[in-house]
């Protein structure tokens, strides 16, 4: 596998996934010929087998941070294969996906399979909704990281009746990831599929049909047994992903949001008591919680969110209490804590912020070394850590011991960017660190700490703009940052550097509200650039 650890990584929308479950299997139980194992050519040496193959609806099921998941794994998967069809063509998520693999400069390594919906019918009026292609995929990238207008070249197998068809899609998909000529593994599939039909014979065709019977009796069985925890997962599934991309911003998006988590806890009520439920359903209805608290978080409602971070608290209290030593339940228990301090802080009751936010961390101290996740604890303690020091300085509590949060919050952040160098996010938690430093040292009074602090947090935000202009969280925190210098300039007396910078923030605020008018955030910002812009002028006149 050389220093990828997947093979591939599936990409599909939530709509196909019986698709992206038939190619997984199919190429994992591929076997390469014999005779071809070992050679050396431009993609290296050819394998056994093609696997392990990542699918990210499959197994993100369980993951917590579905973006960092994704990234992690595209980054450790030597090739991405996209599932395409008109579903996947409107598919917020595998958009991303190919976006994140072109930004590595692996779009060699990006294959397509069809299965619906017609290539480029994007460019024929009438036909739009045929389209099969995500952006991403039907064009290059510029220089600046964007997507040009150049069409890009996508290397396809048609897996339709009226394409390749499946059995020869396959070989053309195996053939681009691993480098051989079509006509090798189209000569070795016609030789396996003769010995195959001179193999069977009546006394193995009458076994078949005795193993098939007793197959679907087993089946039947199951299948009644794992269809409510499967409908379930289907549905936390395409509410944490493409539902939420589909509807962002549409009229209807807080009424289908909302009918959807109600039946999800429908579901789980009629389960009875938390007591009773076993482990896992527990956690997925931990999983759903918490994303509805977040829906209540981004739209600014802290007491609703807060709300759901309470039954969420419930839930993983009683995980814990069942099994008190295990390094995941403190885990995942911290993590409630932290949302509970978090959501407290932003309604202002910073009395309940601060104790959930030490309990967050006695919790994570409480987790063995050698059990703590690379990565993910130190992730969480920067971000315990960093809602520590706000909430403290905004108590006026102690500034030296807000200080001393903030520096253990960048402390913790370097300690994810050294062990997973390519996770990026986390350089986006380090730029709000140091702006929580800075505020930290203004508090001491310590004017230049306070401008260093400053200038890092601009130099990381502007290089993350920059490897990623289309990332709009990205962006936003670009016209944050800018918006929090500027308004140190201003205080300091630099009016014409304080308005170059609320001009930058306002010129990303209007990018920002040409793809969302109805983000009340953004609205209220662009509202207050505009405002200190039009009293910089008359200060500067």
């Amino acid at each position: 596998m050389g220093k990828y650890q997947y093979k591939a990584f599936i990409s599909y929308s939530h709509a196909d996934e019986r698709w992206g479950r038939w190619l997984h299997r199919r190429l994992e139980n591929y076997r390469l010929p014999t005779h071809l194992v070992g050679q050396e050519n431009s993609k290296g040496k050819v394998p056994k087998r093609l696997k392990p193959i990542f699918r990210d609806r499959d197994e993100l099921a369980a993951a917590d941070n579905l973006g960092e998941k994704i990234e992690q794994a595209l980054a450790q998967s030597e090739s991405l294969i996209i599932i395409c069809s008109p579903n996947a063509a409107k598919s917020h998520w595998v958009n991303q996906e190919i976006l994140h693999f072109k930004h590595s400069n692996r779009s060699a390594q990006i294959f397509s399979v069809i299965i619906d919906g017609e290539p480029f019918a994007s460019k024929t009026k009438g036909r739009e909704h045929e389209e099969c292609f995500p952006k991403a995929l039907r064009y290059e990238l510029a220089s600046d990281g964007l997507l040009s207008d150049k069409p890009a070249e996508p290397l396809a197998a048609d897996m339709r009746a009226s394409g390749d068809g499946k059995r020869l899609g396959t070989l053309k998909l195996v053939s681009g990831m691993i480098g051989l000529g079509l006509d090798q593994l189209v000569q070795r599939d016609m030789q396996r599929r003769m010995r195959h039909v001179m193999a069977v014979t009546a006394s193995a065709f009458i076994a078949m049909l005795v193993m098939a019977g007793m197959t679907m009796i087993a089946i039947k069985s199951r299948d009644e047994a794992q269809r409510q925890r499967a409908e379930a997962e289907g549905l936390v599934e395409y509410m944490l992903t493409d539902l939420r991309a589909e509807i962002k911003g549409s009229v209807g998006e807080l009424p289908v949001m909302t009918a959807v988590n109600k039946r999800l806890m429908d579901y789980y009520s009629a389960q009875g008591d938390l007591a009773k439920l076993p482990a896992d359903s527990l956690v997925l209805r931990a999983r759903i919680i918490k994303s509805m608290g977040q829906d209540d978080q981004n739209r600014g409602d802290f007491e609703l969110a807060r709300q759901k971070y309470e039954e969420l608290h419930r839930i993983t209290a009683a995980l814990l209490n069942e099994d008190p030593k295990n390094p995941d339940r403190l885990f995942i228990h911290a993590k409630s804590e932290n949302r509970l301090g978090l959501a407290a802080h932003s309604i202002g009751d910073l009395d309940e912020a601060l104790p959930h936010l030490e309990k967050a961390k006695v919790l994570l101290e409480k987790i063995p070394d050698g059990k703590r996740k690379k990565g993910k604890w130190a992730h969480l303690m920067s971000y315990v850590h960093a809602n520590s020091c706000a909430a403290t300085l905004k108590e006026n509590k102690d500034a030296s011991l807000a200080l001393s949060h903030c520096q253990s919050a960048i402390i913790f952040n370097k300690q994810v960017i050294a062990e997973a160098p390519e996770e990026v996010n986390a350089t986006y938690g380090l730029v709000f660190n140091y702006v929580w430093l800075s505020k930290a040292w203004e508090a001491i009074g310590n004017t230049a700490e306070a401008s260093l602090a400053r200038s890092e947090y601009i130099r990381l935000s502007d290089a993350l703009v920059k490897k990623d202009g289309s990332n709009l969280f990205w962006r936003e925190q670009q016209m944050e940052v800018y918006t929090h210098f500027a308004d140190n300039l201003q205080t300091e007396g630099d009016t014409e550097n304080a308005r170059k910078y609320y001009a930058k923030a306002l010129a990303i605020s209007n990018t920002l509200i040409a793809t969302d008018q109805d983000n009340d955030n953004w609205s209220q910002h662009h509202n207050q650039l505009v405002k200190n812009l039009e009293k910089g002028n008359k200060n500067y006149q």
